[in-house]
């Protein structure tokens, strides 16, 4: 009778304790299952240098001979540049610097792009987007529309637009079983239906003002539903240089029984249990994207220019 009762202590403490079991499936998971991944590109050379020339306005600061324009202008690059020796402007203009940085950046950064041996256009692979590097270019990335809430402001209407999500959902995955979904999938494996992106820089763009030095690429492979974080999560790709990388999916199924638990005891939440104030998706990059907005806000008064923020802010 005591050991009875130990056992039925045991199994009454685990499942106090350890509730939720993670179990390893005997039935592999297909590949056309998986959503590829997003894939976002930053260059390290923010401007054209045939529209902005930091070295030489920076020059002309130095001599105090700089135009009312140019400081305007260098105060707009100092949101994406560190200069050490430059004190930033506290004249500013929303409308104008979000202009500078699309009129600015450099105007194709990619020559050849393939996918499952398809070889479309780049700029219907890559979409335009605003992240803390400045103008980056995403792929396979869900739409603002269905990443944002409608509250969203956009102060560039361009950026950030592709196609509507297809036969798939965040939590339950692809919901048919058609070729052509979005997010894409990943059909194929191996090198030859691998993804694969030339990028290009233009000998007179490369700038060493801004990023102090560094030059190339900078990459994040994320999850289509996430907002991408380059400056935590990436990796570079230098210029003349060529980088392989090799993608593992790691693939978490959470049952429907798990929803009776408290989400402190499961340590997850779903989709309908955590809403965000700007974003659709629940994610936790999005989560720390918008605890980052929220904290801004309230010790600032104000937000990133790449953060959220609602119409009424």
């Amino acid at each position: 009778m005591i050991f009875c009762g130990l056992m039925v202590y045991q199994i009454f403490d685990k499942y106090i304790n350890y509730p939720v079991l993670i179990t390893f499936s005997m039935k592999e998971t297909r590949l056309q299952q998986i959503p590829f991944p997003a894939v976002t590109i930053c260059p390290r050379a923010k401007f054209s240098l045939s529209h902005f020339n930091i070295t030489a306005v920076l020059e002309k600061m130095k001599a105090d001979n700089i135009t009312e324009e140019e400081a305007q202008k260098i105060g707009y690059a100092s949101a994406v540049c560190e200069f050490s020796h430059f004190n930033k402007t506290e004249s500013y203009s929303r409308e104008g610097f979000y202009k500078f940085l699309n009129e600015s950046r450099p105007s194709s950064i990619f020559k050849y792009c393939s996918y499952l041996e398809k070889e479309p256009d780049c700029t219907e692979f890559f979409k335009p987007i605003l992240t803390e590097e400045g103008v980056c270019y995403s792929f396979n990335i869900l739409d603002k529309t269905d990443m944002f809430r409608d509250n969203v402001e956009f102060n560039l209407p361009d950026f950030h637009s592709t196609s509507q999500i297809q036969h798939w959902d965040v939590e339950s995955g692809f919901t048919a079983s058609q070729i052509h979904t979005y997010p894409q999938r990943a059909l194929r494996i191996g090198q030859k239906n691998a993804f694969y992106v030339l990028m290009k820089t233009r000998k007179s763009d490369i700038e060493y003002e801004c990023p102090m030095g560094e030059s190339g690429y900078r990459v994040i492979l994320h999850f289509p539903s996430c907002y991408p974080d380059v400056t935590e999560n990436h990796f570079t790709v230098p210029l003349g240089q060529s980088v392989t990388g090799v993608i593992i999916p790691h693939m978490i199924k959470t049952s429907e029984g798990v929803k009776r638990f408290h989400p402190q005891t499961r340590d997850c939440y779903f989709q309908s249990e955590r809403p965000l104030k700007y974003f659709k998706v629940y994610t936790q990059a999005n989560c720390l994207l918008e605890c980052k907005t929220n904290y801004t806000l309230d010790i600032c008064g104000c937000v990133g220019f790449h953060m959220p923020s609602k119409l009424s802010e």
